[in-house]
């Protein structure tokens, strides 16, 4: 029953089963789902009006909307969201809200996105799994395993991250010799 994730988001646990979710476009970390009310960027407020119905007020901008302010990140789905959002503009004018305030919410960074990864992680990392029983997990602290496990977790999004430019400049190189064949054929023939 949960809502769907927009593009570049995904689900994942901590060591001790705690659901969090992953932003992959700006690297962060949050605890809440991204459409949910506590999931809205930093000054937006989600308001249940019987008047109006459910609407988004920005009290920086102290503007108000009908469509949930992260909607038009939607990429391929944005046309689509856009123009229903026009359709409810030109039906119901934008809700008239007064009651702005100060949003004083300070979100902090992840604090595992700068930190230094230790050297023996990247060794453990690298290790086959079949090594794994002579680190002595439990000697460490709860917290301690929760900073290695999302250092573990950046080692391998940065190992796939890696991998796939690899692949990637390797499907461009062969497409422009691909097309350099072509046009030296194209150009034998004529």
């Amino acid at each position: 029953n949960e809502l769907p994730l927009p593009p570049g988001w995904s689900v994942d646990y901590t060591m001790r089963g705690r659901k969090y979710y992953v932003d992959h476009n700006t690297k962060t970390t949050h605890w809440s789902h991204p459409l949910e009310k506590e999931g809205l960027p930093t000054g937006w407020e989600r308001i249940e009006s019987p008047d109006n119905g459910v609407y988004y007020v920005n009290h920086i901008t102290k503007l108000a909307q009908y469509e949930h302010p992260c909607a038009p990140q939607y990429g391929h789905n944005s046309a689509i969201i856009y123009q229903a959002s026009l359709l409810n503009q030109n039906r119901y004018p934008p809700p008239r809200h007064t009651n702005f305030h100060q949003h004083n919410v300070i979100v902090p960074a992840n604090p595992y996105l700068t930190e230094e990864i230790p050297h023996w992680l990247y060794v453990y990392s690298k290790a086959p799994s079949e090594f794994d029983y002579k680190l002595k997990w439990n000697l460490f602290k709860l917290p301690e395993l929760d900073c290695y496990q999302a250092m573990l977790n950046r080692l391998y999004r940065q190992e796939l991250e890696n991998i796939v430019m690899n692949y990637e400049a390797y499907r461009l190189a062969l497409f422009k010799e691909m097309e350099r064949c072509l046009n030296e054929k194209s150009e034998r023939k004529s």
